[in-house]
């Protein structure tokens, strides 16, 4: 992996125009030429456990999706840490790893002078002072007469939980139904991996665990994760291991904390992480709308409408039947080419929704694969100009493996069903089969019709999960009805409507989302293609000095990307960085991101990366140079007296 410079030296006092500025800015200029580049984080984990290969295997993806760099080391049962292998790093990784005590005691020293240390399981054994931890011990996740313990819940503002923990509207009852909490991710951990609490003692407890199968407003159990401040470094521990959902691809919601308890530890280094959306935007932003009944010759126009005084050119994502058929009152695209055509017209991107209304699970993988193909057919030959559709959502958000495997072979590219109100995801996934670009909204109809909530509420809650959405950096995808947006109910989608005041919510929400500046805000297949381009993106450090920061983007792939987005965060230092590419000045935009302590970001948005190419960006830290005009501080000569 492309290596990372930990070791820096700042200056204490701000330099003045004396003689007393020569001093700091002598060893920051020192520093910067002997650092010597090592790899941002330091992954030690057991060679011979299978448990903690899987965790670090874990904590390895989470990595590699920013592009943090790391270096690997494996250690075999008993084996200390070698010498000098924490030299230069910024942050250490001890994946569920028994350290020695001349180890344990060497780790002890590097956090005291600056270091960050994220501990799982029992590599908190024999650092509890480092942790702030005590009472460190295995949990017994069973509890007679009571679920077991298989959950882990965020509860306070806090760095590392941003992104996992919530207090806005959505997370209220009321007004939000408890059929749909909660917002944030349900981080669940297998009864079968190995579990560790602990008690306080100096730290800060951000999780506890708790029972997944248990209400969601009973009590949380014992400590899970904490946060500490040991001499001049930081500390994290997880008594439930963080990368151990690698084995089972989901829920994903684990890379999160991970990567915002990495960014945290790090007070050495730059921070350097790869941006997920591109423009500089913090989260994508889609609307997506399930358009099976007649009110959609009314509805659709008046939401294209909505887009075009929005200014959101080619926005939206609209399913479409291929026919009617199925559930009584539905109708697809054979019925309604004019829709079709208003789609089309409008720069929205069209999409199936199933042949007919009828669920596709538990119907073999063969029997989905010709009603794709017929779904295909039918909306690809119901107007002129319809392009290949590359996306599929379920009637009733109903699939399972075969449904992947039948929209694959139909020749669709995503499917946007799974839906992920727990936010278990909130980015672009491989299914195996086909990606998956899941819903993330409680469900309008059940919030307008089952809840009766108020236009305030539906807005309020809207707003809020997309903002919720934002904190993560992930994708909120607004699932919707266009029947329930025109003012109708789920016991009449084509009657007239009852409630005029929804699309006027849905204006004003679109409108906030646009105003706030976090968003971007596309078609699904627009998504999906940005994101198969940032697969293709890789990251490389070429220096990494207290006064220096030079990296290399390459594009592995075939096509040209436009926008791609650098999160970085430098040293602190008292004067501003400047970036430039190709010695052209590049502008910065500055991010604040974190819950409890946001720290500023700075946003290099690269205009364009050519295909099998790449391209190099320098931060320089932006010294007085009126100190040294001729290498010399300029001092007035002295007067004759």
């Amino acid at each position: 992996m492309p290596p990372v410079c930990t070791h820096v030296m700042t200056a204490s006092t701000r330099p003045t125009l004396r003689l007393s500025a020569l001093l700091p800015l002598l060893l920051l200029w020192l520093a910067s030429s002997a650092a010597a580049l090592s790899p941002q984080v330091l992954l030690v984990f057991d060679l011979d456990d299978p448990v903690s290969a899987l965790d670090a295997r874990g904590i390895r993806e989470a990595l590699a999706e920013q592009r943090t760099p790391w270096l690997d080391l494996p250690l075999g049962a008993g084996q200390p840490l070698p010498p000098g292998a924490l030299e230069g790093h910024a942050t250490l990784v001890l994946a569920h790893v028994s350290l020695d005590s001349g180890s344990a005691a060497a780790v002890r020293a590097w956090v005291a002078e600056g270091g960050g240390l994220l501990a799982s399981g029992r590599s908190g054994l024999g650092l509890e002072d480092v942790l702030g931890v005590s009472a460190l011990q295995a949990l017994t996740r069973s509890r007679p007469g009571r679920p077991p313990l298989d959950e882990i819940r965020f509860g306070v503002e806090h760095p590392v939980a941003t992104g996992s923990f919530w207090t806005g509207p959505v997370m209220q009852v009321p007004p939000l139904p408890g059929s749909e909490l909660p917002t944030i991710p349900q981080l669940l951990n297998r009864s079968a991996w190995p579990a560790y609490a602990a008690s306080a003692s100096g730290a800060s407890r951000l999780a506890r665990w708790r029972a997944s199968d248990e209400a969601w407003t009973a009590p949380d159990d014992a400590g899970a994760v904490f946060a500490h401040a040991f001499g001049d470094g930081r500390s994290l521990w997880f008594g439930a291991l963080p990368g151990v959902y690698a084995d089972w691809e989901y829920p994903l919601a684990w890379r999160t904390p991970i990567q915002e308890g990495l960014a945290w530890l790090n007070t050495r280094s730059a921070v350097i992480q790869l941006g997920h959306w591109p423009q500089g935007a913090r989260a994508a932003y889609a609307f997506t709308a399930d358009t099976e009944s007649a009110a959609m010759r009314t509805a659709v126009p008046a939401l294209l409408d909505i887009f075009a005084r929005l200014g959101l050119a080619e926005f939206g994502t609209f399913f479409l039947l291929g026919q009617s058929g199925g559930q009584p009152g539905t109708e697809g695209a054979v019925e309604n080419p004019q829709v079709v055509q208003a789609l089309l017209a409008a720069g929205t991107e069209i999409a199936g929704h199933g042949d007919i209304h009828v669920r596709f699970e538990g119907q073999s993988e063969a029997v989905q694969a010709a009603r794709l193909a017929q779904m295909r057919q039918l909306i690809e030959n119901s107007a002129p100009g319809v392009p290949p559709l590359l996306g599929f959502r379920a009637p009733n958000l109903a699939l399972g493996p075969a449904t992947w495997r039948a929209t694959a072979s139909a020749g669709l590219a995503y499917d946007s069903s799974d839906q992920d109100v727990w936010c278990e995801c909130s980015l672009p996934w491989w299914t195996g089969e086909v990606w998956s670009l899941p819903p993330s909204a409680p469900m309008d109809f059940i919030l307008l019709d089952e809840f009766e909530a108020s236009p305030a509420q539906f807005e309020a809650l809207m707003v809020d999960k997309a903002r919720f959405m934002a904190s993560r950096r992930g994708l909120f995808n607004w699932v919707t009805h266009p029947w329930v947006l025109e003012g109708r109910t789920a016991g009449d989608m084509s009657g007239p409507p009852v409630r005029p005041h929804v699309l006027a919510e849905v204006e004003a929400i679109l409108a906030r989302a646009r105003d706030d500046g976090d968003f971007w805000m596309q078609r699904l297949d627009t998504i999906l293609a940005w994101w198969l381009q940032r697969e293709d993106l890789r990251l490389e450090l070429l220096e990494s000095t207290p006064s220096l920061l030079r990296l290399r983007l390459h594009n592995d792939g075939d096509t040209d990307v436009a926008g791609a987005t650098l999160w970085l965060r430098p040293i602190p230092s008292e004067y501003p960085w400047a970036a430039f590419m190709a010695e052209q000045p590049l502008p910065l935009l500055t991010r604040a991101h974190g819950l409890g302590a946001p720290q500023d970001y700075r946003l290099a948005v690269l205009p364009l990366v050519a295909a099998e190419s790449s391209v190099e960006l320098e931060l320089r830290l932006q010294l007085p140079e009126a100190l040294f005009a001729n290498g010399f501080e300029q001092v007035p000569p002295l007067q004759s007296r």
